[in-house]
């Protein structure tokens, strides 16, 4: 089992509990634990990691940022939202506003991933008690639905969620499209002919909308004026030449394209090498 495998499992599980026994996970606690899992499973080779404190955040970036390395000299980014889902298989604060800025979240998290070339995701910390296989599940590899403990929705799905008709901010509308997948599926996934961003060949020079045509054709996706076309960006081999874990703040500046007092740090940030397996579990 991989590292994003584990997490999923372990969310799922730990959602799962938490309604059982009425103790509340929050959406910070579950992204950290996320972080912590990946930096214990995968050791230092494979994972480096950035965190700021809330107080410390400036200004409302992504909850968390990951550099996904995809060749020897390349990688893709993803900037991310977490939000977890509540017992009545809703996400009510999927619409939330950016701290005291007024903005709403999926605003600052888009115009953060256009600045610095990124793909943005929502993701979702899931448990529900009964999946929906053929409607929920969109991996190409073996049926678990504890996969679903966490899953990333492209933000554009998120967009179609909270605007009209209401009622849609829910487990079965996000989970009903191809694009809603889980996490291994973009990290660590072995599914034959499973389509990754950034992994597939001929992206190149494809509009948004022929790719969404090709590789997500639901009726929502069609068409869809999308601006979030992956792109690859060099890997920071610089950085594993340090034998530290952490990520300091002048690297962290390094990674991103501008100037600190205008940059929506992110609270979270995560570079993720391949081949992430270490403990040689099932």
């Amino acid at each position: 089992m991989n590292p994003s495998e584990r997490i999923s499992e372990d969310t799922w599980i730990r959602l799962q509990q938490s309604q059982a026994l009425a103790v509340r996970f929050g959406e910070e606690t579950l992204t950290d634990i996320l972080v912590l899992d990946f930096v214990k499973l995968a050791g230092r080779r494979r994972v480096k990691i950035f965190q700021i404190t809330k107080h410390e955040e400036a200004r409302k970036g992504a909850d968390l940022e990951i550099f996904l390395r995809i060749s020897r000299d390349t990688c893709v980014r993803y900037v991310i939202q977490a939000k977890k889902l509540y017992p009545k298989h809703q996400y009510p604060h999927i619409n939330a506003k950016a701290g005291k800025s007024g903005l709403f979240q999926i605003d600052v998290l888009e115009d953060y991933a256009r600045s610095v070339g990124a793909v943005p995701y929502y993701l979702l910390f899931n448990f529900v008690d009964h999946v929906q296989r053929p409607r929920h599940w969109h991996c190409r590899g073996r049926f678990d639905e504890k996969q679903l403990g966490c899953t990333l929705v492209p933000s554009w799905r998120v967009r179609d969620a909270i605007s009209p008709p209401p009622g849609r901010r829910t487990f079965d509308f996000l989970h009903s499209d191809p694009a809603a997948l889980p996490l291994r599926c973009r990290l660590d996934c072995d599914c034959p002919r499973q389509a990754q961003w950034g992994r597939v060949p001929d992206l190149t020079g494809t509009s948004a909308a022929q790719w969404h045509e090709d590789e997500h054709p639901s009726p929502e996706a069609r068409g869809r004026p999308e601006v979030f076309v992956p792109r690859e960006g060099p890997w920071p081999d610089w950085l594993w030449s340090q034998d530290e874990q952490i990520i300091s703040m002048n690297d962290t500046m390094r990674l991103l394209p501008r100037p600190i007092r205008e940059t929506p740090l992110p609270r979270r940030l995560l570079l993720i090498g391949p081949d992430t397996v270490t403990d040689g579990s099932d």
